[in-house]
């Protein structure tokens, strides 16, 4: 497959090599490719459904049943210090 971009994404794809945070303009269109397709997933609600599920998290929120940015961290640290704890965990 040949694909042609406007010049000023062919500008941006070869900033993005030469910066080296991708090792070729195929990696950079892959990532591009698969948050695409993860925003499409992501957006995938029925009619009414989002608004349904906001609903659900204000009314929790609205009972104190929220949590602080503070516990969300301490949570994700502690299971990310014993997920490497664990033989062949990572650090």
């Amino acid at each position: 497959m040949t694909i042609t971009l406007k010049p000023e994404w062919q500008k941006y794809v070869e900033e993005q090599v030469r910066s080296g945070r991708f090792a070729s303009a195929e990696d950079v269109l892959s990532a591009a490719l698969y948050r695409l397709q993860q925003d499409d997933k992501a957006g995938d609600f029925g009619p009414g459904e989002l608004d349904a599920l906001l609903a659900v998290g204000k009314a929790q929120l609205d009972r104190g049943e929220g949590h602080s940015m503070e516990e969300v961290q301490e949570h994700f640290r502690k299971r990310a210090a014993d997920a490497s704890a664990r033989p062949g965990g990572t650090k």
